[in-house]
């Protein structure tokens, strides 16, 4: 086993960024493994159907909701059967990828004979762009930027119609339609030097017409309502945008926080399953990916929790418009914190 570092810390900072939504969370996840399960075996019905694009796009969704090893497979195997070659060759070998770190020799090999065997039959796109354009030129191929390490380069990709465009600033912009048929064939694309873009016409400028004098009176001062009211039409703007922020910053959040435990969950499989503090150095590298996270999160978490509590304040405690309505005094917020849950709550007499 390689070099060993204790990281036992490190399960506190998670626990800490994810102690105020540890209940939801895990509801959630809950709520997407079942229905990452729903979609997995939706999609193995419908490829032994023979539905195989349909198949294809529960593998997807449900790979999106739990990512798998085992999903993996089945949807690069999906995408070989629905004639997707590249995408079914460059899944296997993210498969392989995986299958290695966690040492699953079976699955590892498995992958390797399957990309292996695609790689005579991938069909590939080379695409070749003129010298003399801007340096600030962009090719795209279905919307997607192709980097430009890649041009020049046959790179696998799968059969079907395609389009490729080149975008540069102030010139017009490039497309064309390829059409890309049948296994091992390459197709190459040319993109000239883009044309410059026309020059914007001036815009005519019209005489002035001649202006009369208007005089104009000074308008009375605001009543003292008015300034009032304008006053808690601002408090109450400021409160909604404070609380905005604050929901935005939990979401964010809870977002890096999920992502700790992920990382965290995941370093397990490169320690010592006696002792989860004494790691492999990919192992630490997880944990140490994890620890940011959870620093990330708990100050999302805070700042957020700190401004929707400001927001709410303010907005309720803004002057009201009508005379008659009840008016909020004793206002004040109390927080409680217990094992699994956390409250926060706005008290006060109205």
């Amino acid at each position: 086993m390689g070099s060993k570092t204790k990281v036992g810390p490190l399960a506190a900072r998670v626990a800490l960024a994810l102690a105020i939504l540890a209940p939801c969370a895990s509801a959630q996840t809950s709520a997407d493994k079942a229905a990452a399960e729903g979609l997995f075996q939706a999609g193995r019905d419908l490829m032994s159907a023979g539905k195989f694009a349909e198949a294809c796009g529960k593998f997807e969704a449900s790979q999106r909701l739990d990512a798998g090893l085992g999903t993996l497979l089945y949807l690069a195997e999906c995408y070989e059967k629905a004639g997707r070659l590249a995408s079914a060759w460059a899944t296997f070998r993210e498969a392989e990828s995986i299958a290695s770190g966690r040492d699953d020799r079976a699955r590892s090999q498995v992958a390797r004979q399957r990309h292996t065997a695609l790689e005579p039959r991938l069909s590939k796109l080379s695409i070749k762009v003129a010298e003399g354009n801007d340096a600030a030129t962009e090719v795209r191929r279905d919307g997607e930027p192709i980097p430009r390490e890649s041009w020049g380069l046959a790179l696998p990709i799968d059969p079907g119609d395609h389009t490729l465009e080149a975008v540069s600033p102030g010139h017009k912009p490039w497309s064309t339609k390829i059409a890309v048929q049948g296994e091992g064939v390459t197709v190459p694309v040319e993109v000239p030097v883009l044309d410059p873009a026309p020059a914007e016409p001036p815009k005519p400028v019209s005489a002035a017409a001649p202006t009369t004098p208007i005089a104009v009176s000074s308008p009375p001062p605001p009543a003292a309502d008015t300034a009032r009211n304008d006053t808690g039409g601002t408090q109450k703007t400021i409160g909604l945008v404070l609380g905005g922020a604050g929901v935005v910053g939990l979401g964010v959040g809870t977002y890096f926080g999920l992502r700790a435990k992920s990382k965290n969950n995941a370093s397990f499989d490169h320690c010592d399953p006696n002792n989860h503090n004494s790691c492999q150095q990919a192992g630490i590298n997880l944990r140490n990916a994890a620890r940011s996270s959870a620093n990330i999160a708990t100050g999302l978490l805070i700042g957020g929790g700190a401004f929707l509590a400001t927001g709410i304040v303010l907005y309720l405690t803004a002057p009201s418009s009508h005379p008659s309505t009840a008016s909020i005094s004793g206002l004040r917020l109390a927080g409680t914190a217990g094992p699994g849950e956390s409250r926060l709550t706005l008290e006060g007499a109205w």
